[in-house]
């Protein structure tokens, strides 16, 4: 814990590293010494204990700090010009990320900006069917400039470049074609070694029957591509509250490391054998992490069982929690922004909730029946879960499937048996040795798990959407989890009523912060291409005006509906507005305006009308021209050169994001 506060003091309060260090050091000399002079008698003494709190919170907040690539001198931010003029870039394309139908994204590292040696990671575009399909591991030289990620135009929406700085990812690249070639050395980085052999396992199944959706979701259990399961599909996983199951983590691991551990069972015969069997299981874990790509959530999972493999083999007690939170320390010591990620936050939330819960739920009820009792130990197992990632789901996505249980009810206690299979068809296929007569039943298998997973999650209302969850609430829903537990575990009766009060304070919380909604008023001009969306909220209700079926819109709405609380009350677009004692009138790519017998305050620019601004700025003398983000930039720029030329204020919402008034 005191670890995690170092790291999330390195995060929110930056200092100095020299300055980190030197305190780290200190308090560490200062430690050794005062535990030398009271080592006969230190248990009475608390110098000891503090200094290796304060150590470890120090520890923390350097590692964060250590990890930094800007810190670094060669790293490709503090090439400013980059950022101007198009330079001639050397990179390595190195992870395969999601593709849309019009573009192929990966992350890549700068080695070289002309004759410079450079690090660092950029996230890379590139348009779909333009050269090669798949470039993971390979070197581009290109001549382009780099890109700042985009901040969000619009309220509450996702911010993505804050989510790739925590990933260490500062600018982007848009490859152009024309402006790039392969470089012609022959590729030999590990990741690319590892793409390679993903290559040869897919195609081998491919060629052996497994087609289409089965094969997407085959490579995406096995070998942590999920980029060619299919929207439709991906969304229904999704709804049906499984699509844990598409993401390597501990509960594939796990299954390999058992299996492993019992095809190995006979050198325990031997002499060494016991040490022969615990390194073959490491050696194979760590093949399997570094086949699929070496993510986050399979070295997570992989170090874990590490672990255990080593707990098992040397006969020592296994405490799950001291196991747990030894990998996490592992973990966050080498790679301090992982603590950031939503993926690390479900998986030990998910596990410490099973460790710590599970046993409690198992003994609540006893089950004779062998299969009763399997079904029942595995229900069990995904309440303990869900009781601890529920709140962090609601936090980061907002909404949460009411029918998970029916879905991992029915596919988890069999997914062992899919998985079990599974490892064994792909290590054929890596030897290429598979046949198709043992793909069939495997691709029957995920052929009615995908078919059962569309049924469940296309089932209307299974998914609570729109659900406000802000820090606070994450906060005191865990705070009131963990007292909860205690006094439960305890039977103390009087923290139970703590618990009980916490509940009540944080209904009032969600309630003060409703009627707090319901008193506000504001006018927003969306950041929206294509065409002109201005929406007026008054209290719980969102009015929006608007010419297109508001579901084009709802990327741009939803977050904002979701965190002020309010239902969308569409209606047509008007030419003119008047908001509180402002005038706004809108001017679209008829160019034809009625002169309002109120005054214009606010001009807003939409869908580039062909007018000429001196005529605007004459007949309606306006205090500020807005442009939305329907406008083509040629016709943004030149209204931009006359507001300044008049010295009237212009706001672009494709540059400034959505213009609010209050």
């Amino acid at each position: 814990m005191l670890l995690i506060l170092g790291i999330c003091c390195g995060y929110f309060c930056p200092a100095p590293i020299t300055y980190i260090a030197t305190a780290l050091l200190v308090v560490l000399i200062a430690t050794w010494v005062l535990y030398k002079k009271t080592k006969h008698h230190f248990t009475q003494q608390p110098y000891f204990a503090i200094g290796c709190y304060l150590a470890t919170f120090l520890l923390g907040w350097y590692a964060y700090l250590a990890h930094q690539d800007t810190l670094y001198a060669s790293h490709y931010t503090h090439y400013k010009e980059a950022y101007h003029t198009p330079q001639k870039i050397l990179i390595t394309l190195t992870e395969n990320l999601k593709t849309t139908p019009s573009y192929q994204s990966y992350l890549g590292t700068v080695q070289q900006i002309d004759t410079t040696q450079t690090m660092g990671t950029v996230l890379i575009y590139k348009k779909v069917g333009a050269s090669a399909n798949n470039l993971t591991g390979k070197q581009l030289w290109c001549y382009t400039t780099l890109n700042t990620i985009k901040a969000p135009l619009n309220p509450f929406q996702f911010n993505y470049a804050a989510y790739m700085q925590k990933k260490q990812v500062y600018a982007q690249i848009n490859l152009k074609e024309g402006h790039y070639s392969i470089n012609n050395t022959p590729a030999t980085g590990l990741r690319y070694q590892a793409q390679q052999i993903r290559n040869t396992i897919t195609e081998n199944l491919y060629h052996n029957g497994l087609k289409e959706q089965e094969l997407a979701v085959t490579t995406a259990l096995f070998l942590g591509e999920r980029q060619e399961v299919s929207p439709e599909l991906y969304t229904n996983y999704i709804n049906a509250g499984s699509i844990h199951l598409l993401a390597i983590s501990g509960l594939h691991v796990s299954l390999l490391a058992m299996l492993l551990y019992y095809l190995f069972l006979p050198l325990r015969n031997y002499k060494a054998g016991i040490y022969i069997s615990a390194v073959l299981i490491l050696v194979i874990l760590w093949f399997f992490a570094f086949i699929t790509g070496l993510s986050a959530s399979v070295t997570r999972a992989v170090l874990m069982f590490s672990l255990v493999t080593i707990a098992m083999h040397i006969k020592r007690p296994q405490n799950s929690l001291h196991i747990i939170f030894s990998a996490a320390f592992i973990l966050l010591l080498i790679a301090p922004n992982t603590l950031f990620t939503v993926g690390f936050q479900l998986s030990y939330l998910a596990v410490i909730g099973i460790v710590v819960l599970q046993p409690k739920l198992a003994n609540l009820i006893t089950v004779k029946n062998k299969l009763l009792n399997y079904f029942y130990t595995s229900l069990t197992v995904m309440l303990s879960a869900q009781v601890f990632i529920i709140p962090v789901s609601l936090y980061y996505f907002h909404q949460y499937p009411l029918l998970f249980f029916v879905g991992n009810l029915v596919i988890v206690p069999l997914f062992p048996v899919l998985l079990g299979y599974g490892f064994i068809l792909i290590t054929l296929a890596y030897f290429n040795i598979l046949s198709p007569v043992f793909v069939e039943p495997f691709a029957y298998g995920i052929r009615t798990m995908n078919i059962f997973i569309n049924q469940l999650g296309t089932i209307k209302h299974s998914v609570v959407t729109y659900v406000y969850f802000d820090t606070p609430m994450l906060i005191s829903i865990y705070l009131i989890i963990l007292i909860g537990f205690y006094a439960l575990i305890k039977k103390h009766a009087k923290v139970l009523r703590i618990a009980l009060i916490g509940i009540a304070l944080v209904q009032l919380y969600v309630g003060g912060r409703f009627l707090k909604n319901t008193k506000t008023e504001s006018l927003i001009i969306f950041n929206n291409y294509g065409s002109h969306l201005l929406g007026i909220q008054k209290g719980t209700q969102l009015h929006v005006f608007t010419n297109d079926s508001l579901s084009t819109h709802n990327y741009v709405l939803d977050s904002y509906t979701t965190h002020t609380q309010t239902t969308v009350v569409p209606h047509k677009p008007q030419h003119y507005y008047q908001y509180n004692q402002f005038g706004i009138l809108v001017i679209d790519k008829k160019a034809t305006y009625k002169l309002p017998l109120a005054k214009v305050d606010y001009v807003v620019l939409t869908e580039s009308p062909s007018i000429n601004p001196e005529r605007v700025f004459k007949t309606l003398q306006p205090k500020v021209i807005i442009a939305d983000g329907s406008n083509y930039p040629n016709e943004i720029a030149l209204w931009k050169s006359a507001c300044n030329k008049h010295h009237i204020p212009f706001y672009d919402t494709t540059k400034e994001g959505a213009f609010i008034l209050p």
